[in-house]
């Protein structure tokens, strides 16, 4: 898994939310919010992750969509459980997500 932590200046996440249908805002099978969300999204100050699963392809390829769909689910429940509520996780591609947290000092952040 390879995470990136970048900070970035953003604005008006809350904004984007209430002009849309939360339906078009996430994504059907993990339900994180999707990509149209993190490209609407207004600069103010945040933590981003980028968490990409290693190999996942050749998970699918061998044991199939529906057990990749599986792990895809799974992932997105466990990082959804572990942020905030005015955190979010985004499914980004395939299998990649994106954290967006509040900005804290990175002693402050929580592995998991």
């Amino acid at each position: 898994m390879l995470l990136l932590g970048i900070t970035f200046i953003a604005i008006g996440i809350k904004r984007v939310l209430e002009r849309h249908e939360l339906a078009e805002c996430v994504d059907e099978l993990t339900s994180a919010f999707n990509r149209k969300v993190f490209n609407r999204i207004r600069l103010r100050k945040f933590d981003l992750i980028f968490f990409d699963l290693d190999n996942f392809k050749l998970l699918n390829d061998t044991k199939g969509h529906k057990y990749g769909d599986s792990v895809l689910i799974n992932f997105s429940h466990v990082l959804m459980k572990n942020t905030k509520k005015n955190e979010m996780i985004i499914r980004f591609g395939g299998d990649e997500f994106i954290a967006i947290l509040q900005y804290c000092i990175l002693l402050e952040l929580k592995i998991f």
